[in-house]
């Protein structure tokens, strides 16, 4: 679920909204790939994200284009992180200042800027009640995915209700925000199909990256099949062994065979189905290579 802001430019002399004036000096954005992992920085004609750095949660979303006169539309993915909301109507006050319009439209209902710490409040309200209620429709799931601003979580269905249950919008806040703040690659894996037509997902290991791995294979969340719309199912990994050194791929292994090589069991848990892998050398990444390990795509 996600609330809608609409703004409207109702002077006389429209003026083309320019990116600056959302984004000022204070909040940072980017746009999500196709597996959901943020190119920060960057700009588009479509959705981009806008989010405060220093409290990383859900961020929120803009429909973009270079010539915006009359009319912008915000998103708040619900539930969310109050440094989400405070990052919604900041963007909202300075587009409304810009364009010099004194009100604005939220889920169908015109508001002005004096009524949105009692909208604030509802919205914690609502995303308490959210948390509380995470586990009652999951139908006995104890994960549950949400898209964040960096990339997706795999978050505790417990942890969550507990958050919930505690009304503690703060510490679901230090969540999401200590999940995105390290410099850390994550490696969701790049479909290919082999030469048999067959579909495969393939895991780039880049020697001295630290990279958010899964504990067990799987396509991204956000990966669909092109014809219709249905999640992708995939039964082959593999982890692609690249050498920053020599720049070119030295291996391709099956991904089961690549945690044989990595004791998991020793590494830090990032959410409920990721780790993190502190860069390999590039010695390791060879030693891994030189193992033997039947590449899986010559034998599909």
């Amino acid at each position: 679920m996600a609330s809608q802001i609409t703004i409207r430019s109702t002077a006389g002399v429209r003026r083309t909204l320019l990116f600056e004036v959302l984004s000022e000096y204070d909040l940072a954005y980017g746009i999500h790939d196709a597996y959901g992992r943020l190119q920060e920085d960057e700009i588009k004609n479509g959705p981009v994200v806008l989010y405060n750095p220093e409290h990383i949660g859900r961020g929120i979303e803009v429909n973009w284009n270079d010539n915006i006169r009359d009319e912008i539309h915000l998103s708040l993915p619900l539930p969310c992180t109050i440094h989400d909301m405070d990052v919604l109507y900041r963007v909202t006050a300075r587009i409304m200042e810009y364009w010099q319009v004194n009100s604005f439209i939220q889920d169908g209902n015109v508001f002005n800027l004096e009524v949105v710490d009692a909208l604030k409040k509802m919205f914690i309200d609502y995303c308490i009640a959210a948390l509380k209620e995470t586990g009652d429709n999951r139908h006995g799931d104890s994960v549950i995915i949400y898209p964040a601003v960096k990339n997706p979580l795999y978050l505790s269905v417990s942890q969550l209700t507990e958050f919930g249950e505690d009304q503690d919008m703060e510490g679901f806040s230090l969540l999401l925000h200590q999940l995105q703040e390290r410099d850390l690659y994550y490696a969701s894996p790049i479909l290919y199909n082999d030469k048999e037509g067959k579909l495969f997902g393939a895991y780039a290991i880049v020697a001295s990256t630290d990279t958010v791995l899964p504990y067990k294979r799987h396509p991204s969340p956000f990966a669909r099949d092109a014809r219709t719309g249905d999640p992708i199912e995939c039964d082959l990994f593999v982890a692609s062994l690249t050498s920053m050194q020599k720049r070119k791929r030295l291996a391709t292994i099956s991904y089961q065979d690549f945690l044989k090589e990595i004791d998991v069991s020793s590494l830090e848990k990032y959410d409920e189905a990721h780790f993190i892998l502190p860069g390999l050398s590039e010695d390791e990444i060879e030693r891994i290579a030189s193992q033997g390990y039947p590449n899986p795509l010559e034998y599909s």
